[in-house]
């Protein structure tokens, strides 16, 4: 549970160095479930650290022990960290099939919000998906609202936030960002919320030089 807690905070050699104690307590003990969800966090601390076909047939194999045991909860959310990773690589039909395979339960929606962001972030490896991805990126906003899941609502105003500002709609974007990223108090050091901190920064430079910049009349 440590390693899945550094997990969902992003911190990933801490993430590493907790599921590897985890796998060796595991195979000490023959405890099957829980060697399944050691590596299911093993995989991706090494995937975003740069290791990622080694995080990925990692994680692959975590799935199928999972599944092996009869343990169901997990595995969606582990569908959906595999799309991620093939998000951070590029690869868009890998991606969603990843997260096909993550929706195909739907009444397990704790990670739903992040299901659907990550649904939009893949469409936009293609151009021509904006419409749709913006979509899902509000469905996300929404399902996350309901749920009252800060994180993963500040994960999807960022995403749609970048969106908006490739469509000159920077001031709609900073605003939005800026009403999720004032409700956090406290751990502002991490990942996520440096990430938003910084896109905020960039929304507030774009929209100042469009304020500013003149207007040319045309007869």
């Amino acid at each position: 549970f440590s390693a899945k807690l550094h997990e969902l905070l992003r911190l990933w050699p801490e993430c590493q160095a907790h599921a590897e104690a985890a796998l060796d307590a595991a195979n000490q003990k023959g405890f099957s479930l829980w060697k399944a969800m050691g590596t299911l966090v093993h995989g991706p601390a090494l995937a975003y650290q740069g290791r990622h076909e080694e995080g990925i047939a990692i994680l692959t194999q975590g799935l199928a022990r999972l599944k092996a045991t009869g343990a169901v909860l997990s595995a969606t959310y582990a569908s959906a960290r595999l799309a991620d990773i093939y998000l951070l690589l590029g690869r868009r039909d890998d991606g969603q099939g990843a997260l096909e395979e993550s929706l195909s339960t739907i009444e397990q929606r704790w990670w739903l919000p992040e299901q659907y962001r990550l649904h939009a972030e893949l469409l936009l490896l293609e151009p021509g998906a904006e419409d749709d991805a913006e979509a899902s990126l509000r469905q996300a906003l929404r399902v996350a609202q309901e749920q009252q899941s800060k994180s993963l609502e500040l994960r999807a105003a960022m995403s749609l936030a970048r969106l908006l500002r490739r469509q000159g709609r920077s001031a709609e974007g900073r605003d939005l960002l800026r009403q999720v990223y004032d409700w956090f108090s406290e751990g502002l050091d991490t990942p996520d919320l440096r990430d938003a901190r910084e896109l905020l920064a960039q929304l507030e430079q774009v929209t100042q030089k469009q304020i500013s910049a003149p207007v040319v009349l045309r007869s």
